[in-house]
């Protein structure tokens, strides 16, 4: 997929801000996607938190407010990359925009079957009471591992 011209004046149109956390996000969601392919996950699983804890973590309005955004920019890019922006390569994005902005996330894995029992795999962030990646519905798949940032 790639930028049309309606994309690219959309662009210009944001403020200075919002222009680099999208680019921000592209760039970052480039390096987590060749990541994904080319480093087991085990490696990578060591840099996004704690495993296997699932605690909701508050956050005040001025850090709801930083969170949208950031999952905003992460959202708008995914579907004007040129890869391939699974769930999965978005959920880290996040998880790492975020953890530089010193907000605390949780990011989910889980499993479900299909309709025709095929495995699926899901991957979502939580950050204080917002869920991200919602395109599928979190509560149909059995969280398989949870990767939490470490409370004070």
């Amino acid at each position: 997929m790639s930028f049309s011209l309606d994309d690219i004046s959309k662009f210009f149109k944001l403020n200075w801000r919002n222009r680099l956390l999208f680019s921000e996000a592209f760039f970052l969601s480039g390096l987590i996607r060749l990541a994904i392919l080319t480093i087991p996950f085990r490696f990578l699983a060591r840099l996004l938190g704690r495993l296997n804890i699932n605690r909701k973590l508050k956050h005040n309005q001025n850090s709801k407010e930083k969170i949208e955004i950031i999952l905003w920019a992460i959202g708008t890019v995914s579907g004007r990359t040129p890869w391939k922006s699974t769930c999965l390569v978005q959920a880290i994005c996040g998880k790492i925009m975020l953890k530089i902005r010193k907000q605390k996330s949780t990011l989910f894995l889980g499993v479900a079957k299909d309709d025709g029992q095929e495995i699926k795999t899901h991957a979502w962030l939580s950050a204080g009471d917002t869920t991200f990646l919602k395109t599928a519905n979190p509560d149909e798949y059995t969280i398989v591992a949870s990767f939490s940032d470490k409370l004070p």
